[in-house]
This record gives C-alpha cells, sequence and structure tokens, in this order.
C-alpha cells in the first residue's frame, strides 16, 4: 500500500484522475487513510471525481475470484467494481488517469497478462493517457520472467533494504579483444 500511495499522492499532485482498486471495504479505509495524512484534500477530490477508490470484494460476488493468498483478480466484464472502473474511466474531461492493477499467473505469462491488461485499458479509453502501476508478487517472478519484463520495455521497481528502487540492467558497452 505504501507504493500505490505515493503514486496516487503523485497523481493527485499533478490534476489526474486516479483509481485506487483495494481488495475490500477496510483496505478502502486504510488507503483513504494513508492519503488523508498528506497534504492534500482527499474528501474533495472524491468529490470532484478526481479519486475513486474502488473495494473490489463485495459479498458473494460471483465475478471475483478470490486466491488461497489473499490476492483478488476479477473479470473486466462482469461484476459492480468492474462496472464502476468504466463508468469512472469514461465520465468527465480528464487526460490522464492513473490506476493499480495486481497482476497475476492464470496459465500464463505474467509478460502475456500485461500485454492484455493493456490492450483492455486502451481498448477502453484509446484517446485518453492512462498510467498503469501494475503489481506483482516476487513470487509470481521467476528469473527469466524479471527479463522478459524488461525486454518489454517494463519499468520495474523492487523494495530492497526498506527503499524502494528501479530495477535496471546496465548495459556494458562491449570491449575489444
Amino acid at each position: 500500500m505504501e507504493l500505490t500511495a505515493a503514486y496516487i499522492k503523485a497523481g493527485l499532485e499533478q490534476n489526474e484522475r486516479c483509481i485506487w482498486l483495494v481488495p475490500d471495504f477496510q483496505s478502502a479505509e486504510k488507503a483513504k487513510n494513508l492519503l488523508s495524512n498528506s497534504d492534500l484534500d482527499i474528501e474533495n477530490r472524491i468529490e470532484k471525481s478526481r479519486l475513486k477508490i474502488i473495494p473490489l470484494k463485495e459479498k458473494d460476488d460471483p465475478s471475483i475470484k478470490q486466491t488461497e493468498t489473499s490476492r483478488i483478480y476479477f473479470d473486466w466484464k462482469a461484476g459492480n467494481p468492474q462496472k464502476e472502473i468504466i463508468k469512472f474511466i469514461h465520465a468527465g474531461n480528464w487526460r490522464y488517469l492513473r490506476i493499480n492493477l495486481e497482476v497475476g499467473a492464470f496459465g500464463k505469462s505474467i509478460t502475456t497478462s500485461l500485454k492484455e491488461l493493456r490492450c483492455v485499458l486502451a481498448e477502453n479509453m484509446p484517446e485518453k493517457k492512462i498510467r498503469p502501476l501494475f503489481m506483482i508478487k516476487e513470487e509470481d517472478l521467476s528469473a527469466e520472467e524479471v527479463f522478459n519484463l524488461i525486454e518489454a520495455g517494463e519499468k520495474l521497481v523492487i523494495k530492497r533494504e526498506g527503499k524502494w528502487k528501479f530495477l535496471k540492467i546496465k548495459l556494458r558497452a562491449a570491449t575489444p579483444p
């Protein structure tokens, strides 16, 4: 939540619209409190439709699948949270939107899942700029997936020794023999 809060806060400071997807109503309150601890007037941004915090888990919603690791995935074509996301994306006059999405491997690679999510976002609002923060659990990534993501041009951020850092590969110039 720390990284997502910083990401959403940066978007709000730049007057972007932001959607923060959270697993449940308790997490929604925690997210709101994290943002309220800043200089931003969060209530005002929510009222003016600059920020939407959407809990994905609704009681007995069959479109939501809760895995054994308590991570939540959903079908973009079904359920109230999804309709709320699409409605928020299509409403109002805006140019930039930030959204966080948790990505997992369900019978396909993380790289393939990311490509599919980017297509869904582009189809829903091709003329606008959507800045997604794709979140992937470290245990879902193999070394091969990390290199595939880097080769695909994805920017990776990791937390090491209590600090957030960009994961970069430094290419060395070929030295003559």
